[in-house]
């Protein structure tokens, strides 16, 4: 034990009071702690330990400046006393002063810079501020002086977790996530009763896809503390991902409970309303967590989607332009961005392009016509493959890839393809009735299609049932087996269209290949002119929601489109048996339960089945 010597009994009394003090304040007495330091700094005006304990006084009393004042008399009455400029380095940062706690600490460092703790009080300041490089340093120099420097392991996972969530590369977020979890696992006896720590881990251990571990912890986290929100909305994400919707609102529901302005909670309680196809429930959470926080562009976007689906086309429009936002097309939107925005109005050279999938390219191209009567010097560039098609069923209009490089003085405005329809689809009535085909097979295609198929000797049904797509909400893809069931008893033919992907359910099996005719020297993924012919040679078409369905409705054919539950969109709507998009060619059949197909394929035998005796 140290031995202090005093030189007299004022020196020790001093002492005394001093050891109260930092008493009272641990103890949380902030009042008595301060009372009795203002006093004694009269008889020990150079104790920068007093200055600094009544520095930290009055900021827990609420008065950051006086704290301020107390801790820089501190360091000016003993310049290599570090803890002040700690605490007036955190306390700067606290009040969003970033520049001059970073200088204060910059000080410090001349005093010592071999004390973990300023490196840390850095990365602190950096890793609030998002600046995760230098906090990854600072962090990293912490531990190298103090190795087994808990808080810093901590920290620097989150760091980590900052640096992957702004990675766009797969393999590089997951390896940050792989990193941070080692150095929260290496942390985790120090923080056992720490709730917040576990539901961090959680989160990380569900972005790497362990969701058992993730459960748990997030469990873990409400067993220790029954108010943390974060943690219920943990558990919902998790029962979204396993499409347990019901599940997820209820989560979301106790953390709203708990936290009625947590905007996360509302954006999960929109987003499993959503997936139920229930958009005013799913319109009303997206609309109250963008009221509270503008910023959130993703949630924007998604609410855009939720009215649209549900046709309020004027107000959701407009906010699908975040989309953008969100960086989608980020390299076309730069590229034409050099171009004015088109307002609609003007006759001028109009540069349109494709920012999205051929099936939107086809959906927006019914817009086309109304481009044409105000504008008649038109430039659409979009993906190589359909650019003959397009030539064929749009003249007037002058195509290119969407790749080719642009000249600044080609044109006077641009405009996306997705942006049409806020100029000219912003109510129902504005959709042209009747739609005629739009798009058109060449008589040559025509006629190599004729002779590869032969003789028609009964009704051919083109069919489509698998996308590569995303299908997180619910099934999109269908069994072949099943799908072909429902043409069991029919004198039909049935036509391969379905595109084929590197996945072995988008190719017909052996066992199938004499219920299915499949043209092999038809390459069904590139050559959107073949592609429309062999449509075109079919008199209807049964599809998925995919690239087929979008094909096959504008060029007019009869087509079923066997829709998912979840999640609803403007391209198919909500609840009708058709698209005001293809109002004229298309029947829609929906899902009435995620995950379940059995209903849908008896209500298509059905249609399919009046259809053939319309015939």
């Amino acid at each position: 034990m140290l031995e202090i010597n005093f030189n007299n009994n004022d020196q020790k009394d001093n002492f005394d009071a001093l050891n109260q003090i930092q008493f009272f304040y641990k103890e949380g007495n902030f009042v008595e702690a301060f009372s009795k330091g203002i006093m004694l700094q009269e008889s020990m005006p150079d104790s920068p330990e007093l200055h600094n304990i009544v520095g930290a006084s009055e900021l827990a009393l609420g008065d950051p400046k006086a704290a301020a004042n107390s801790y820089a008399r501190a360091i000016e009455v003993a310049p290599t006393f570090l803890d002040s400029y700690n605490n007036l380095g955190s306390l700067y940062s606290s009040l969003g002063m970033k520049d001059e706690a970073l200088a204060i600490y910059k000080v410090a460092l001349r005093v010592n810079n071999k004390e973990p703790r300023l490196y840390f009080n850095i990365g602190n300041l950096l890793l609030d501020n998002e600046m995760f490089e230098l906090a990854e340093e600072s962090f990293l120099e912490a531990l190298r002086l103090d190795a087994d420097y808990t808080d810093a392991y901590y920290n620097l996972a989150c760091v980590l977790i900052g640096k992957a969530k702004k990675n766009k590369d797969q393999k590089d977020k997951n390896d940050f996530f792989e990193k941070s979890l080692s150095y929260l696992e290496r942390v985790q006896i120090e923080n056992s009763d720490n709730p917040d720590y576990f539901n961090l881990l959680g989160e990380v251990q569900f972005s790497l896809g362990k969701f058992i571990a993730s459960e748990k912890n997030f469990k873990k986290t409400i067993s220790l503390n029954k108010k943390c929100a974060e943690a219920y909305i943990n558990l919902a994400r998790l029962r979204s991902k396993d499409r347990d919707f019901f599940k997820a609102i209820n989560l979301a529901k106790n953390a709203i409970e708990i936290n009625p302005d947590s905007n996360l909670a509302k954006i999960e309680l929109a987003q499993a309303n959503f997936n139920l196809s229930q958009v005013e429930q799913a319109i009303k959470f997206y609309k109250e967590a963008t009221r509270t926080e503008k910023e959130i562009d993703h949630n924007i976007f998604n609410l855009s989607l939720a009215l649209a689906a549900a046709g309020n086309f004027d107000e959701a429009w407009d906010l699908y332009e975040y989309r953008f936002e969100l960086g989608m097309d980020k390299e076309l939107f730069n590229s034409f961005s050099i171009f004015p925005e088109w307002d609609g109005k003007s006759n001028c050279r109009l540069a349109l392009w494709q920012e999205q999938g051929v099936g939107d390219v086809i959906i927006f191209s019914t817009i086309l016509a109304d481009v044409q009567e105000i504008c008649s010097n038109i430039t659409l560039f979009i993906d190589e493959r359909l650019i003959e098609v397009f030539k064929a069923s749009f003249p007037g209009i002058k195509f290119k890839s969407k790749t080719v490089s642009l000249d600044i003085g080609s044109f006077d405005a641009q405009l996306p393809l997705g942006s049409l329809p806020k100029i000219f689809r912003k109510k129902f009535s504005e959709f042209k009735k009747p739609l005629k085909p739009l798009l058109k097979a060449s008589e040559d295609h025509i006629k190599c299609v004729e002779k590869l198929l032969g003789n028609k000797v009964r009704p051919r049904c083109g069919i489509s049932w698998f996308t590569s797509g995303a299908q997180i909400a619910d099934d999109r893809s269908i069994d072949l087996k099943s799908l072909i069931k429902v043409f069991k008893g029919l004198d039909v033919d049935l036509i391969n269209l379905q595109y084929p992907t590197k996945d072995k359910d988008s190719i017909v099996p052996k066992s199938l290949a004499k219920k299915v005719i499949t043209l092999p020297e038809i390459d069904l993924k590139d050559d959107f002119n073949s592609s429309i012919a062999l449509m075109d040679s079919c008199d209807f078409v049964v599809t998925i929601d995919n690239v087929t369905a979008h094909l096959a409705s504008a060029l007019g054919k009869n087509t079923f489109v066997l829709l998912p539950l979840a999640p609803p969109n403007f391209r198919w709507m909500l609840k009708d048996k058709s698209s005001p998009w293809y109002e004229d060619t298309t029947v829609l059949i929906r899902k009435k339960k995620t995950g379940v197909w059995p209903q849908a394929l008896e209500e298509l035998k059905v249609e399919v089945k009046k259809f053939m005796k319309l015939k």
